[in-house]
């Protein structure tokens, strides 16, 4: 089960200036990538090297979540 994840194109209206606010990086991942607030354990921003960085607790339950899902494209 992946639990790593390497996002380095935005989606919706975000853009890597908006990261330099530390929050707005979680606002991404509850909003847009729809992961529940409970379930990330880390993100990290390069905005250097545009990437996000993030980690997901590991919990076999969140398999069968659509969000999980469609976050799997981004497996590192």
């Amino acid at each position: 089960m992946p639990t790593y994840f390497i996002i380095k194109e935005l989606s919706d209206q975000y853009t890597w200036k908006d990261f330099e606010m530390c929050d707005l990086v979680y606002d991404y991942a509850q909003d847009t990538l729809n992961i529940p607030e409970e379930c990330i354990e880390s993100i990290d921003v390069s905005i250097k090297t545009r990437q996000v960085e993030i980690t997901i607790f590991e919990d076999t339950d969140l398999v069968n979540e659509d969000w999980y899902y469609s976050l799997l494209q981004y497996s590192a």
